[in-house]
């Protein structure tokens, strides 16, 4: 509501064209060789140019096209996948990729929805040299270690018990027999937890991949198909996102979904959806309410950093904006958490064995070279 009836209607009704904001569908008028002051509400729009859009005109929005329902259910797609991922040894690494890979879903799903709107896709060379510059820059001393183990054919050999040696064949051998059978069950049960395990782990990526693509696809198609514009498109993330979420965090804090996408700490802690709720309340009214004066700014600047974002995909090309929002996203993550490293440690609350391993040299060679790739290709992304 700030930011519908704060700002001049001019900024709060129209929309982001290339020559400026202009009304949300002059595009369908100038096709249909129709009167600019002539609006089809079922087909794209709220009901006139000057109508101001944003929380008053959400519900409007869903009824008008209910497709953009939708969009909530991304948001719940992607932080269901999140955990799933992240709780694997290299997951923040997986996230990042699937995030870049991303970018090839979203001009064949924007062609389908938004038939007239001509996306161009990424060149797949860039995106696969954008993931290998990721990855060398996103990886820790710890799963750098862990992926070179993986490579390692680890072999253990076990000898007989001195009280076999002094058996004869016919009592060793079907000690042997139930030793090798009790070895064949387990490597069986291992092997199957972890085809489980790198199954779900390949739906979640693959999760990840196409709820950040359709997030993209969807604000392209709610400004060039349904007239809406910015604001309106914050208040349907938003707010009536909001919802989505609510019931998402209240799914997963009961059986079974609560054992499976809540962290170990959490389930362990046995705290119940009620118990989250009156503390996170105690913790936000403390302190001269200072923690819900933190909630309050955290929520302006993420709605500042969705308009931003829908700005630039509505005005260029989607899959090479989030190409980019990926890639700089990382790139200042990595270099402010060096410099944290460096100058401030005891903000991270790090140990000088962890700050050691952050400052190896090799490492920080390794993330160098990874950025310097990921620098090359946006400065090769900001000319095509």
């Amino acid at each position: 509501l700030m930011f519908q009836y704060g700002l001049p209607l001019k900024l709060t009704s129209k929309c982001f064209q290339d020559e400026g904001l202009n009304n949300c569908c002059d595009h369908y008028h100038e096709d249909d060789a129709k009167d600019h002051d002539e609006f089809d509400p079922p087909r794209c729009g709220l009901g006139g140019p000057d109508v101001s859009q944003g929380v008053t005109t959400a519900f409007e929005t869903l009824y008008l096209y209910p497709l953009l329902l939708l969009n909530g259910l991304t948001a719940v797609l992607y932080h269901v996948a999140e955990v799933i991922i992240l709780k694997h040894s290299v997951g923040q690494v997986l996230k990042v990729n699937a995030c870049l890979c991303s970018t090839f879903l979203i001009p064949p799903i924007v062609r389908i929805l938004v038939p007239f709107d001509n996306v161009e896709p990424i060149p797949p060379l860039l995106v696969c040299l954008a993931a290998v510059g990721a990855t060398l820059t996103a990886l820790s001393p710890v799963q750098w270690k862990y992926m070179f183990s993986c490579f390692r054919s680890s072999s253990t050999t076990t000898g007989q018990d001195k009280s076999l040696l002094a058996r004869n064949e016919e009592e060793i051998r079907p000690i042997m027999m139930e030793k090798g059978k009790k070895k064949q069950e387990t490597s069986s049960s291992s092997s199957s937890s972890s085809l489980a395990a790198a199954f779900a782990l390949s739906i979640a990526v693959a999760t990840m991949l196409f709820s950040s693509a359709l997030w993209a696809s969807f604000q392209r198609y709610a400004q060039n198909e349904c007239g809406v514009n910015h604001t309106g498109y914050v208040a349907v993330d938003q707010v009536v996102g909001g919802v989505y979420i609510l019931v998402y965090v209240v799914s997963i804090s009961s059986e079974p979904l609560k054992g499976i996408l809540l962290w170990k700490e959490d389930v362990d802690s046995g705290e119940s959806f009620k118990d989250a709720l009156s503390r996170t309340l105690k913790q936000s009214t403390s302190n001269g309410y200072r923690g819900l004066i933190l909630i309050a700014l955290a929520k302006l600047f993420a709605t500042l950093r969705l308009v931003g974002q829908f700005y630039l995909l509505v005005k260029y090309n989607p899959a090479l904006v989030m190409l980019e929002m990926n890639i700089t996203r990382l790139l200042i993550s990595w270099i402010a958490t060096l410099v944290m490293v460096v100058l401030i440690p005891s903000v991270l609350d790090i140990s000088e064995k962890e700050r050691e391993r952050a400052l190896d040299t090799w490492m920080l060679l390794l993330k160098f070279a990874g950025s310097s790739i990921l620098i090359g290709l946006l400065a090769v992304a900001n000319s095509m």
